[in-house]
Order: C-alpha cells, then sequence, then structure tokens
C-alpha cells in the first residue's frame, strides 16, 4: 500500500516558534502484517465507514461486517498507521470488533496489545501509558473505548497484537488519534490563510487565499494515502475552482504547497 510522502519539518529545537491547531487524527494510510480474510480491508478502519458520524473521537460503529472493519487470520500481527505529518498524539478512540462478527460475542476481538509511537517509520518506541489490552465488546452497537497518555511526537504509530478474545481470526472496526499538529510559523501563515469550500463538495470546491499568499501546487490524497489529484496553483492568489466531479465519495487529504509554506486540508466528497 502506498504512502505519501512525509515532508521536512523545522527542527524541533525551535520549539518556541511552533503553534498548535487541533482536529481528531486521522491516519493518511495503515498497513498491517495480517493476512486479509473475508474479503475485509484495513482501510475501513480508518475510513468511519462503519460509524455514525465522521470524522469523531466519540461516534457509534455499526455492527462490524466485512464491509466496515478488518479482519486478519490467525491471533497476532501489527498495523502500522501514517499520520502524514508530525503530530503531538495524546490519546487515541479504538472501536473492537463487536458482535456483529465474525466470531461471537466480539471474540474476533483485539485483546493484548503494546502501542509504540515513530517520527521516521523505521525506529519504534512504547508509547508511554498507553494501554495493554482492548476490552471484548459483545453488543452489536458500539461506542469507542477511549484512551489518553503521555504525549508523544509522532508521524508514525503501531499497535502490536499478541493475542485477541479466543477466535481463530483477529479484527477491529475503527481507530481515530486525538492530538494537535505540529506547524512551523511560516506553515501557519498558509493554515489561517487557506480553506476549502464548499466543504462537503460534489463536483466543485474552491481554494480560498484569503491573505493572496502565492501558492504553488495542491496534492489530493485518498485515505490510503494514494495521490489522485495534482494541480498546478503557480499564479493563484485569490480563489481557485476545482472540478472534483470524477473523484469517488469519501474523505480526503488536500496538502497546498506555497512559498509561505504547506498545509493540510480534509476535504469531504460527496
Amino acid at each position: 500500500m502506498k504512502k505519501i510522502t512525509v515532508w521536512k519539518l523545522v527542527s524541533l529545537a525551535l520549539i518556541s516558534s511552533f503553534v498548535y491547531a487541533q482536529d481528531p487524527v486521522i491516519p493518511v494510510s495503515v498497513i498491517t502484517s495480517f493476512t486479509f480474510e473475508f474479503g475485509t480491508d484495513p482501510i475501513n478502519t480508518i475510513n468511519g465507514v462503519g460509524l455514525d458520524a465522521f470524522p469523531s473521537l466519540t461516534a457509534d460503529h455499526a455492527p462490524t461486517v466485512p464491509g466496515n472493519s478488518f479482519v486478519g487470520v490467525g491471533t497476532g500481527g501489527i498495523f502500522d498507521y501514517d499520520l502524514g505529518v508530525l503530530y503531538t498524539i495524546i490519546g487515541f478512540s479504538f472501536w473492537n470488533q463487536n458482535n456483529g462478527g465474525p466470531g461471537a460475542s466480539g471474540s474476533t476481538g483485539i485483546q493484548d496489545v503494546t502501542v509504540q509511537y515513530s517520527t521516521n517509520g523505521v525506529d519504534y518506541f512504547n508509547v508511554p501509558g498507553a494501554p495493554t489490552v482492548f476490552a471484548q465488546v459483545g453488543t452489536d452497537i458500539s461506542p469507542p473505548e477511549m484512551f489518553s497518555f503521555t504525549p508523544v511526537e509522532a508521524v508514525f504509530i503501531r499497535i502490536v497484537v499478541d493475542s485477541n478474545w479466543g477466535d481463530i481470526n483477529t479484527g477491529y472496526g475503527e481507530i481515530a488519534f486525538s492530538g494537535v499538529i505540529i506547524l512551523s510559523v511560516t506553515d501557519n501563515q498558509l493554515e489561517s490563510a487557506v480553506s476549502l469550500f464548499p466543504n462537503p463538495a460534489r463536483e466543485q470546491v474552491s481554494i480560498a487565499n484569503s491573505s493572496n499568499l502565492k501558492l504553488n501546487q495542491a496534492l489530493f490524497y485518498d485515505v490510503s494515502g494514494k495521490l489522485v489529484l495534482q494541480l498546478d496553483l503557480e499564479g493563484t492568489r485569490d480563489r481557485q475552482p476545482i472540478n472534483i466531479g470524477e473523484l469517488a465519495s469519501g474523505l480526503y487529504l488536500v496538502k497546498i504547497v506555497g512559498d509561505q509554506g504547506q498545509t493540510i486540508k480534509r476535504l469531504v466528497k460527496q
């Protein structure tokens, strides 16, 4: 599964020049060491397809079925989540496999885990205070289990699964992280000056540039991290309409790059 490129950030030694913008943190992609089972896909655990609201840290999850959850062969494996940029992560919401199946009474759900973080996708460290066990869920419709822990700065989060609740396969419904994106001062200028409207959008979305900053390009990524649309914004100062009618419905991350930095906006395509 392709991951988007993680762009360079100002050194953390300049922490005094950083500001924070808070939002539920939805990974841009997820990969796993589990072999896919029942036609499921781990993308369904970060795209909100099973939730009654998205993005959300508190929504209810529908009964878990192949179309809204992931199930892998066996009882142990790894899930790696690419957050796209550097965040301060302070917790996460986890929707375990519930009574929807395939195992009865949530037995397919994940039990014992180790939660780790990384800034480079190579070197991983245990998250202090992170959960080591996810609860078994025996109901059809289920709220998330919500965790908080010592803040860590991460681009990648890894969950190492050691066991489940008794089934021969292992799965879960959804995960969403809680935290703040770390932006440099120049990135923050672009963050506050650029917006997407309407949002959600159907056929067309516009990039509004309230401060007339010089923009260079816009890159649209789907939730798997695949680049699906790239536009040249050279010369755009005020407003740039973009046709998105051919894009599939769903969540997109739009990376907007300009002379003053870069920012990421979330777009919901209806």
